[in-house]
């Protein structure tokens, strides 16, 4: 993740094997790392607070060794499996699947929403409660970051996005300042006067879909509260798709998507329903947090078209986004004139009740069109 041509770049990740009994060493340096999958985030999700076990394979890695078998090669991959003290409170989306906060490549744009900084009170205060697992977010500390103030000024107040440049400003100092309080070495970029701007700009662009898909979801909520059974499927889909036409909610969405999954997955890993959170009385605010939280991914996606080569990063709490950004697997993206092409991978898990018919149907429905 590192560039390769970047100048005097440093190992994110130096792992030492040590034979008790001989005293012979393994020592394995490398800065480029293949994102983490969906099997693993659920195994990770499975055991919450608990410190963190997962595959890892780094690519260019250098091994240094006193084998005499194994000279230095700067071009290996190694495989290993890290079992380490620290908790993941904090999920890093990363095109192709996931990391650690403290995995990132050094040069990342880091983005974030609202909800995590509760996270980062927990870990990361002065006071912080002793009896706590250390978390990988206290390496991320030690660390000169860049943080994007975007996703938490688009985010708005009080059920609503923000819609003058004077309530983006306020949002960005408060942004700058919880940022610069729990990671000393960040930085805040780009500064107000541009970033302010710049939402609003996003803000506007995207205002008439935000409308339509608030709207949509208000009226498909209904329909999700209660669980969806296979025999009833169909019918409840033609209803989604009746109605996203009618909204003009397109088909290749994240809201729509969303809703989708709600529908066909089992109820302990339902990203839908994690992200929708469907109730009798859904109502505009409702609809707004959902929306709000999935501009995300779309954003992600955003940037990948744009700057092939760099690795957005997204730091969430959330684990319906981490799922669904995970299960729903982008790839081939193409940045044109007005928006964002890409293709999906469905993975399984992420509809798992799906029967052979229907799942031959969503991939039709969603097909490898842009948003």
């Amino acid at each position: 993740m590192t560039p390769d041509n970047a100048p005097d770049a440093q190992p994110l990740l130096i792992v030492k094997f040590i034979d008790d009994a001989t005293g012979q060493m393994i020592e394995v340096q490398g800065d480029s790392f293949a994102p983490l999958d969906l099997a693993t985030l659920v195994q990770a999700l499975r055991s919450p607070g608990k410190p963190l076990t997962f595959p890892l394979q780094l690519t260019n890695a250098t091994v240094r060794s006193d084998l005499p078998e194994l000279a230095e090669d700067p071009t290996q991959t190694v495989r290993v499996r890290i079992d380490s003290p620290f908790t993941n409170d904090v999920i890093a989306l990363v095109p192709g699947g996931w990391m650690t906060a403290a995995m990132c490549p050094p040069d990342a744009l880091l983005m974030v929403d609202q909800n995590v900084f509760s996270i980062f009170d927990r870990h990361l205060r002065s006071d912080r409660n002793p009896a706590l697992p250390p978390d990988f977010l206290m390496l991320l500390r030690e660390r000169e970051s860049s943080f994007s103030p975007i996703l938490y000024m688009m985010e708005g107040q009080l059920g609503r996005p923000s819609e003058t440049v004077e309530e983006l400003e306020a949002s960005y100092d408060r942004f700058a300042s919880r940022i610069a309080t729990h990671f000393p070495k960040a930085k805040t970029v780009p500064p107000r006067e541009q970033s302010a701007p710049g939402a609003l700009s996003l803000l506007k662009q995207r205002k008439e879909r935000y409308v339509r898909e608030c709207a949509f979801l208000v009226e498909v909520a209904p329909l999700l509260i209660p669980e969806t059974g296979r025999a009833k499927r169909d019918q409840v889909w033609d209803q989604l798709e009746a109605s996203a036409a009618r909204h003009g909610v397109p088909r290749m969405s994240y809201v729509f998507m969303a809703v989708l999954c709600a529908t066909s997955t089992s109820p302990e890993f339902n990203a839908g329903r994690m992200i929708l959170k469907p109730r009798p009385g859904f109502d505009r605010g409702d609809a707004h947090n959902a929306v709000s939280d999935l501009i995300a991914l779309e954003l992600m996606n955003n940037v990948i078209a744009a700057f092939p080569g760099k690795w957005p990063v997204f730091l969430t709490h959330d684990r319906g986004l981490a799922l669904l950004w995970n299960g729903a697997r982008t790839h081939s993206h193409v940045r044109g004139p007005s928006h964002t092409r890409f293709r999906v991978t469905f993975l399984r898990p992420l509809f798992d009740r799906l029967t052979p018919e229907q799942d031959a149907r969503l991939v039709a429905m969603i097909a490898d069109a842009g948003d």
